[in-house]
């Protein structure tokens, strides 16, 4: 049987057509009757697959590039919503410093008024009825205010007071006079960097309390401390005494910032 050479449609009575499909030879290969509801179907059929191919090549490029566009900007809106994420808790951060800072400037006795920028009122309001606020840093800071030799380290007469220039007067600390054998207490916590002894200020203790503040402790009668201990602000650290260059039971007491002496009064909250 050869393969079909020529299709023929020709009418099959009123209600449909004939198929007839023959080869060179003009030998029948098939011949079947199309009923018009059939035929119907089949151009309905056909018209809807064309239809379909047309919105496909009109909508389906642009319904891929709204999902590519809209997950881009799911995309962009989680990188958004990080970077606003990272910028409140920086705001935050920068706030509680200079509510730290205020506090400082407030227990050093400084009137240094912070730009609004960087307070807010209500943050303003929140530090004079509750002070800093609880939180990571804030806890840190209330560390750094625990180290800053803010306490008498004795109580007793002043017997000379600070001379920071150097020169003929030059005294670098303050003589605080009382009883032998009285306690003598850090001013602030710290680490004992020496405790020993040399010729100009006998038994001596010198503490770094960190952000750059040391303070020394001299002329004691004996130690009460080794070096690198750990000490609070209160804790015995020596006794009064008058060894090394000394002519009187005192307390010669620094405060020096990054190895500069200051005036220990600048720091003495009472």
């Amino acid at each position: 049987m050869g393969f079909w050479k020529s299709i023929l449609f020709r009418k099959d009575g009123p209600r449909g057509l004939r198929l007839r499909l023959s080869d060179s030879e003009d030998k029948t290969l098939w011949d079947r009757g199309l009923s018009l509801p059939l035929l119907r179907f089949l151009l309905i059929l056909l018209l809807a697959i064309l239809l379909l191919a047309l919105f496909q090549s009109l909508f389906g490029g642009s319904l891929v590039l709204e999902k590519r566009k809209t997950r881009q900007l799911a995309h962009q809106v989680q990188e958004l919503t990080r970077q606003a994420s990272r910028l409140h808790t920086l705001e935050r951060q920068v706030e509680e410093s200079a509510l730290l800072l205020l506090r400082m400037e407030n227990m050093l006795g400084q009137d240094h008024v912070l730009p609004d920028s960087l307070l807010s009122e209500e943050a303003r309001e929140t530090f004079t009825r509750e002070g800093v606020p609880d939180s990571p840093l804030a806890s840190e800071g209330q560390q750094i205010i625990r180290s800053m030799p803010s306490a008498w380290p004795l109580r007793g007469w002043i017997t000379r007071e600070f001379e920071g220039i150097k020169g003929q007067g030059f005294h670098p600390g303050i003589d605080i006079a009382a009883e032998e054998g009285s306690p003598i207490r850090a001013a602030g916590d710290g680490v004992v960097l020496i405790a020993g002894w040399n010729s100009e200020y006998g038994n001596f203790v010198l503490i770094e309390h960190g952000i750059g503040i040391s303070t020394l402790y001299g002329h004691g009668s004996r130690l009460a401390v080794s070096k690198d201990d750990r000490v609070r602000r209160g804790d015995v650290v020596a006794f009064v005494g008058s060894t090394g260059s000394s002519t009187a039971p005192h307390l010669h007491y620094e405060v020096r910032r990054h190895g500069l002496p200051e005036n220990p009064k600048k720091y003495l909250l009472d």
